[in-house]
């Protein structure tokens, strides 16, 4: 079940950080690597509003067809955003631009310390555990009335 505008962030003039992130460890600290898993996501800095997805790679070219994917993205033309790069080679603000990715940052260290939590992440799992934390980040203030709340939304769904 996917609602209507779900992992779009609406609205002219907001600014939103995009990023990706690698999913790896070592199993119990051994040299073998567990299988890699990249992920894309995005905050709108002005509504907190936060999407996470995994990806098969990160290219660019898989950047723009995730973001073309969602409604919200999909009509707009390169004249219509501004596309703010940082280095974080040398810095983690652009003194020019004032351009960061703090609050994805941020959204990648709360998923990695969750997941290291439950001794790790199943790749099988980790796409509901990105739903999961984007759920809970939009509904934080009441995440038992917003629980409810699903729960009928899907019933009915179920029962259609």
């Amino acid at each position: 079940m996917e609602k209507k505008n779900e992992n779009k962030i609406e609205r002219k003039g907001l600014t939103v950080e995009v990023d990706k992130t690698l999913f790896a460890q070592r199993k119990n600290h051994a040299e073998k690597m567990l299988e890699q898993q990249w992920c894309f996501g995005r905050i709108c800095r002005d509504t907190k509003e936060c999407f996470v997805e995994p990806v098969t790679d990160k290219t660019s070219e898989t950047l723009m067809e995730m973001l073309k994917r969602r409604r919200g993205y999909s009509q707009v033309s390169a004249s219509e955003y501004e596309h703010l790069k940082v280095n974080h080679k040398y810095n983690f603000v652009d003194p020019l631009t004032n351009a960061h990715t703090q609050n994805i940052e941020r959204v990648w260290k709360s998923m990695k310390k969750k997941s290291k939590s439950k001794n790790g992440t199943r790749r099988s799992m980790l796409e509901g555990y990105m739903h999961e934390l984007t759920w809970r980040k939009k509904n934080k203030d009441n995440e038992f009335e917003f629980i409810l709340r699903d729960i009928v939304i899907f019933n009915d769904f179920l029962n259609e």
